[in-house]
C-alpha cells in the first residue's frame, strides 16, 4: 500500500493506493481514500508510516497480569483485528481528515500530561465537516487525566488507538473532578474505536485503598471511575483493543443503542475489586461478541431496562463466583436477551467451585454451549 500526493485547483490531498512495485509513482483514482491533512503534516513524515495512513500498525499486546489465563487473541481474531485496522483508512473514496494527538502537542512518552492535546484533537475531529480519523500513534503512550468528550459531531468519527492511552496512577489526581469518570463520552453518534492498542486504567492504587483489599482502617468506600463510559450514544463500535486494569468497570454503556463491542481483551488481576468487564445500563440493540474477558468481578453485567442484547462467543474467567449478572426490575424487565457459545469459568476453580450466572426479571434464550448455565427465563406474553 502506497501513499500518493495529488492536487486539485484548490486542494492538495493524499490517498492510499495499492499498486505493483513496478509502478514508480502511485496515483489517486476515484476509488482511493483521500486525506485532507493539517499543515503540520508533510509527505515524508506520512510516507514513513508515522501515522499509519495506509497501513496502521497494531501495538504489541500487553502481558496479562501474573497468574491469569493467557490473554492473547486466537489467530482468527488477531487476523480480523489487523484487517479491520488496515481497512479502516483505505475502505472507500470519501475524503477524510487525518489527525493525531501529536498534531496538537501530544508527547506520548507515558509521563507527560497529554490531556489537553487529546481534548483539542477531539474537538477538531468532532467539528470537521469531513469524516475524521483521530489516531493515537503506535509505539507511544499518552497519559490522559479525566476527560469528558461531548457530541454531537458533524460527521461519524473514527478513533484509531494503535498506541496506548494511560490513566494517572494516583486517585489524588481526581481531586475536584468527578470520581466516577475517566474517559467519558456523551451524546456521540457513529463513533468507531479500533486499532489494536491499549486503554490502561492504572487502577492499582484505587484497588489497594478499597475496603475489600485494605483490611485495616482507614479504607476507601467511595466511588471509583468507570474506565471507558459511553452515555446517550448511538451506533457505537468498540473493536480490537485491549482494556486493562480499570479503576472499576472497564467498559460501560448507559442509555446507548446500536452498540458493538467485539474482538476485545478485557483483563485485570483476580484481586482487583469490582472490575467488571462489559457493563450495560438501560441500553438496547447491543452485540457483545468474540471477546476475552478475565477480571476481578462479573465478566458481563446488565442493569436497568436492557433489550435486544446478544452475548456471543465470549470466553474468560471471573474472580468471583458470579461471572454473569443481569439485574433488571419488576417495573422494567430486560427482554430479548441471548447467550450463545459462552465459556466463563471461575478463576482457579479451587475447591470444586464453579462460576454462576445470576438473573432477575431477565428474559431471553440461550444457544450452543453456555458456561455458566444460562439463567435467562423464557419470554412471557406481555
Amino acid at each position: 500500500m502506497l501513499l500518493a500526493r495529488c492536487r486539485t485547483a484548490a486542494t492538495t490531498y493524499y490517498c492510499c493506493h495499492s499498486a505493483p512495485a513496478a509502478i514508480p509513482r502511485p496515483v489517486c483514482s476515484s476509488s482511493s481514500t483521500r486525506f485532507v491533512l493539517p499543515s503540520s503534516h508533510t509527505r515524508p513524515r506520512l510516507s514513513r508510516g508515522l501515522f499509519g495512513a495506509c497501513a496502521p500498525a497494531t501495538a504489541a499486546p500487553a502481558k496479562p497480569p501474573a497468574g491469569r489465563m493467557a490473554a492473547s487473541l486466537p489467530l482468527p481474531l488477531a487476523v480480523a483485528v489487523v484487517l479491520a485496522a488496515a481497512l479502516l483508512l483505505c475502505g472507500g473514496a470519501e475524503a477524510r481528515v487525518l489527525l493525531t494527538l501529536d498534531d496538537f502537542g501530544g508527547v506520548g512518552d507515558g509521563i507527560a500530561n497529554d490531556t489537553q492535546a487529546f481534548v483539542d484533537a477531539w474537538a477538531a475531529a468532532c467539528a470537521s465537516s469531513e469524516q475524521a480519523v483521530l489516531a493515537v500513534p503506535v509505539g507511544k503512550a499518552y497519559r490522559i487525566w479525566p476527560v469528558q468528550l461531548f457530541g454531537p459531531c458533524k460527521r461519524k468519527l473514527k478513533l484509531l488507538i494503535s498506541g496506548a492511552i494511560v490513566a494517572p496512577a494516583s486517585p489524588d489526581e481526581w481531586a475536584g473532578r468527578d470520581p466516577m469518570k475517566w474517559l467519558y463520552i456523551y451524546g456521540v453518534d457513529g463513533l468507531s474505536v479500533s486499532g489494536g492498542g491499549t486503554i490502561d486504567g492504572s487502577g492499582q492504587q484505587w484497588w489497594a485503598s478499597t475496603c475489600k483489599r485494605k483490611k485495616t482502617p482507614p479504607c476507601y468506600l467511595g466511588p471509583r471511575p468507570k474506565a471507558v463510559h459511553f452515555e446517550a450514544c448511538r451506533g457505537v463500535s468498540v473493536q480490537g483493543v485491549t482494556l486493562q486494569n480499570g479503576q472499576q468497570f472497564h467498559l460501560t454503556f448507559t442509555r446507548c443503542t446500536g452498540v458493538k463491542a467485539s474482538f476485545l481483551r478485557v483483563i485485570a488481576p483476580a484481586d482487583s475489586p469490582n472490575t467488571d468487564g462489559v457493563h450495560l445500563n438501560d441500553s438496547s440493540h447491543v452485540q457483545i461478541t468474540d471477546n476475552l474477558i478475565s477480571t476481578g468481578d462479573d465478566c458481563v453485567s446488565m442493569v436497568g431496562n436492557c433489550s435486544d442484547v446478544r452475548v456471543k462467543d465470549i470466553r474468560g474467567t471471573s474472580a468471583t463466583a458470579q461471572a454473569i449478572s443481569i439485574a433488571c426490575s419488576d417495573a422494567v424487565p430486560c427482554r430479548d436477551l441471548e447467550l450463545k457459545n459462552v465459556n466463563l469459568t471461575l478463576e482457579g476453580g479451587g475447591g470444586g467451585g464453579r462460576a454462576t450466572a445470576s438473573c432477575y426479571r431477565a428474559y431471553g434464550k440461550s444457544a450452543g454451549a453456555v458456561v455458566p448455565p444460562s439463567c435467562l427465563a423464557k419470554p412471557t406474553a406481555s
